[in-house]
């Protein structure tokens, strides 16, 4: 198997950052103060903590993991790259797990700069997709709940972790007492 990515893999990522970041700005479009900050629950994340853990997860991996990935390993020569995207593209609809506290919303932003924050971090990614392409199957790192990813498996888990959150966003919007405005 060929080990760099071509231009399939890198449209149809590109293409899934896209649609996943559209998700999360349709999904916050047109919201007022009480919405953001409406939470369904005591120990639930409200829209605007969510959209604030998304910049933070972005931002996370522009400083610490694509760094790392230019000069790290190749992945294990036994690893079928396509089974690991398909685990990782399931995840959207896989469990949820607990995030670590260096990622975890804590007012840093107000909502509409967690927004734009997501946002120029997702432009980062996405030009980190295409800059280096070619070596994104020939770099790998660990993740803490998949193992070894390659650098455009990363990108994968980047889009499904906004799909995630948008679908959070959704669940929360349709809350019986979510504020109408």
């Amino acid at each position: 198997m060929n080990t760099s990515m071509d231009t399939i893999e890198t449209d149809k990522a590109f293409r899934y950052l896209v649609e996943t970041s559209e998700n999360v700005v349709n999904a916050v479009k047109d919201l007022d103060g009480a919405q953001w900050t409406f939470k369904p629950a005591p120990d639930r994340w409200s829209i605007g903590e969510v959209v604030e853990h998304l910049g933070v997860v972005e931002g996370y991996f522009q400083q610490n993991v694509v760094p790392r990935l230019r000069d790290a390993p190749a992945p294990p020569a036994d690893r079928d790259p396509q089974h690991v995207d398909g685990l990782v593209l399931a995840m959207v609809d896989g469990p949820p797990f607990g995030a670590p506290p260096q990622i975890l919303p804590s007012g840093r932003w107000t909502p509409q700069e967690s927004l734009r924050e997501f946002l120029e971090k997702r432009n980062q990614t996405a030009a980190f997709l295409h800059a280096s392409a070619a070596e994104h199957r020939q770099h790998a790192l660990p993740h803490p709940a998949f193992g070894v990813l390659d650098g455009y498996q990363w990108v994968l888990f980047i889009a499904v972790h906004s799909a995630r959150h948008a679908k959070q966003i959704l669940v929360v919007k349709a809350d019986p007492a979510f504020p109408t405005n």
